[in-house]
């Protein structure tokens, strides 16, 4: 008897029914019916329900798609996950800033070492502005995951351009000391870098490292760092080949606020001419 009745639900689950505690057995329609339109359940409240439920299933799986799908999806789609991803990571960092839910994930990310985060992806939007003679801002916008136990700190580097030979690259980690304010609300984060070689033509690069190692480098930007001002505010120089006497100079002025130049031209040339 026992065989014959494993048999039977065996039988019924095979045929789509449910089987509910080896007593009674449901078909997998009334079940599915049950469950999205209740007996004696409003009509209204039914469809609000049932549409709720299609709402959030199909976020998650928009939300769980592989990469090589999601390059594949219309423009329209690929902005609504991008949305929901933005508006999910919003409501993880404000959770975060409860004590309860901060103290768990201090713990746990102390007590891992770092094991729980993710790997790292590239920075994008690198981009470099000179400052002063020796100092350089470094705008990035950061490729944060979904994981709230992820961490990951930055690594810029930087050689001479046109020195002899390939040089080395020199690296800095890029600690909160050296963070500037962006303003609240924005994705973009913004570093001082100080130090650097005055005067000179730099390349930089920036990668992101955790415990799973570093991510790729980013694209690499060209500078030149500012000379410091003349003590003496201005000087004389030589024109160059092209000038029609071997005397000919230039002179240029210098305060604290710009520079001038004067550079004389030749007798059939007028300032018109110049563009």
């Amino acid at each position: 008897k026992r065989c014959s009745k494993g048999r039977d639900l065996l039988k019924g689950a095979a045929s789509g029914e449910v089987a509910a505690a080896g007593r009674r057995v449901v078909p997998m329609a009334a079940a599915w019916r049950q469950l999205l339109w209740p007996k004696g359940a409003p009509l209204g409240l039914v469809v609000a329900g049932n549409l709720s439920l299609a709402i959030v299933l199909s976020g998650l799986a928009l939300l769980l798609l592989p990469a090589a799908i999601v390059a594949s999806l219309p423009k329209p789609l690929r902005k609504a996950r991008l949305s929901l991803i933005a508006a999910f990571r919003r409501v993880l960092e404000l959770s975060a800033k409860g004590p309860f839910l901060r103290a768990i994930i201090i713990c746990c990310r102390r007590g891992s070492g770092g094991k729980l985060a993710s790997s790292c992806d590239v920075p994008r939007g690198f981009k470099v502005k000179v400052v002063s003679c020796s100092e350089v801002h470094v705008f990035f916008v950061p490729q944060l995951p979904l994981n709230p136990l992820h961490e990951e700190e930055y690594i810029l580097a930087w050689r001479l351009e046109g020195a002899a030979g390939e040089p080395d690259w020199n690296e800095r980690l890029l600690s909160q000391e050296h963070r500037c304010d962006m303003g609240r609300g924005s994705d973009k984060l913004k570093f001082l870098l100080r130090e650097l070689p005055e005067n000179s033509r730099l390349r930089l690069r920036l990668c992101c490292s955790n415990a799973h190692g570093r991510s790729k480098w980013s694209s690499e930007a060209d500078i030149c760092t500012l000379g410091r001002p003349s003590e003496d505010g201005g000087g004389v120089g030589p024109l160059g080949p092209a000038a029609e006497s071997a005397k000919a100079t230039y002179i240029w002025t210098q305060t604290k606020a710009e520079v001038g130049t004067r550079i004389p031209l030749a007798v059939c040339r007028k300032g018109k001419d110049i563009r």
